[in-house]
């Protein structure tokens, strides 16, 4: 990464969850939705666990169709969580 070239996705996948642990990618390459890509050609739901993850579904619901079911809508308890990870973001 000392050219700021490569880019991470840290996940597991269980009961066809996808859970994002971390990512990185070099800002020129931020809001590709490569973890997204991922999902869809494997038939996963997304957990969001990572800041960028749930920020990233934040500012993107037209792609909220692939999180799992309990993420999906933003006003419930998951809501929540979207606005507490955004917290910590701008921190």
């Amino acid at each position: 990464m000392s050219n700021g070239s490569k880019a991470l996705i840290k996940y597991s996948v269980g009961n066809g969850i996808m859970c994002i642990r971390k990512t990185y990618t070099p800002p020129r390459c931020h809001g590709q939705g490569t973890a997204i890509k991922l999902a869809r050609e494997n038939s996963w739901f997304i957990k969001p666990v990572c800041n960028y993850s749930v920020y990233y579904f934040s500012k993107h619901p037209e792609n909220r169709d692939v999180l799992a079911p309990e993420y999906k809508d933003l006003t419930s308890e998951s809501g929540k969580l979207f606005e507490e990870k955004l917290e910590e973001e701008k921190v």
